[in-house]
Order: structure tokens, then sequence, then C-alpha cells
């Protein structure tokens, strides 16, 4: 996995609506409507029943479970109109069918999202969502620190490889960040890039 690639990671807790568009009304989305994995992580200090508890994070696990088929669905449809725009003989009316049910499926995921969302919040009192949009501000800001820190890695990565020094196993531990990343775990991802910065700071005698 190259360095660069990894600050892209950090897009996967914007909107698929959002991303693309003006940053200003995909933080104020985010802001507004946390993502459930933000509002999961604090769903125990949020003064709910413990049975409601389990039963929300049953809900969510089963939304997470129908977005997973959404998007397997996703790649055989793009691989299906891939292969419509490289056939002979050229067919618009089958390019057509297989875009239009292409952005069908992407707009399902969307509306899913959306969804999940929109259940999560609708749980909560008024003092329990301004405690999450907090949590939420706090998170954003988290990513931002970790662009930072990921670009810092990519930097002092590319100076140890020109210096001939071996960097499998700082790529094995960007592979474990992108995997929390991807999992919302930012913090762990934060602490854990943080914890190569000073590897190779070290490594390289700064």
């Amino acid at each position: 996995m190259s360095f660069k690639l990894l600050p892209t990671l950090l897009l996967c807790a914007v909107p698929l609506s959002a991303v693309g568009g003006p940053q200003r009304e995909a933080r104020t989305f985010e802001r507004m409507l946390p993502s459930p994995e933000q509002i999961l992580e604090h769903l125990d200090e949020l003064g709910l029943p413990d049975d409601r508890i389990v039963e929300i994070r049953e809900e969510a696990r089963e939304r997470r479970a129908e977005f997973s088929g959404l998007r397997a669905t996703q790649a055989e449809l793009q691989a299906d109109l891939s292969a419509a725009m490289a056939g002979e003989p050229f067919d618009p009316v089958r390019i057509e069918t297989a875009f239009e049910r292409l952005l069908d499926v992407e707009n399902q995921q969307k509306r899913l999202q959306l969804s999940g969302r929109l259940a999560l919040m609708g749980e909560l009192d008024a003092a329990q969502r301004e405690r999450v949009r907090g949590a939420a501000v706090r998170m954003a800001e988290l990513r931002v620190t970790l662009r930072d820190t990921i670009e810092e890695i990519r930097i002092l990565g590319r100076e140890l490889h020109d210096r001939g020094e071996p960097t499998q196993a700082i790529r094995e531990r960007m592979r474990r960040i992108e995997r929390q990343i991807r999992a919302g775990r930012l913090r762990e991802a934060d602490r854990a890039s943080r914890d190569v910065v000073r590897h190779l700071q070290d490594a390289l005698g700064h």
C-alpha cells in the first residue's frame, strides 16, 4: 500500500452524498447527523435503557450487513457496466441499462446511510443529540490531525526508503491503521499513527 493513498481513507466517514461536494456542506452534514459509528461509540454514555441499547446495536449491525450486500452488488454492476462499454457490437441500450442499475444501487446505499443516521438520532432527546454532535465535531478535528500525521509518515517513510532501509514493517503497521480507519476507530488509528511517526524519527535519528 502506498503511503500517499492513506489520507483518502479518511473520507470513509463522510456520507456518499457529501463526497465531492463543498467541504462546508459536508462538515455541516456530518456535524448535524453524525455517522452511526460515532453515535454507537457513545451510546453507553447517553442513559438509554440497557435492553434498548442492545436492540439499537443489533439494528445497526443489520444495516451494516445490508450495506455490505449493496456494496457487493455495486461491484458486480460496475463490472457489468465496464463489460457493456467495452463490448462489440456497441450497444447503447445495454450500456444505459447497466448504468441505471448501478445508479439505483448507489442511491440505495445513500438512502440506507441516511436512514441509519436518522434512526439512531431519533432515539435521542435534544440534550443527547447535542452531546453526540459535540463528539462528532471532536472526531472531525481528530481526522484533520490524522491526515497531518499520515502525511508526516509518508514523508518520513520516503526518506527511510531513500536511505535503503527496509520499510515492510512500517507498511504492515500502516495496513493495520488503514483497517482501524475503515472501521471508524479513529482514536486507535491516531495513537498507532503517532507511534509510527516516533518509530520513523528514531530510525532516521531525528
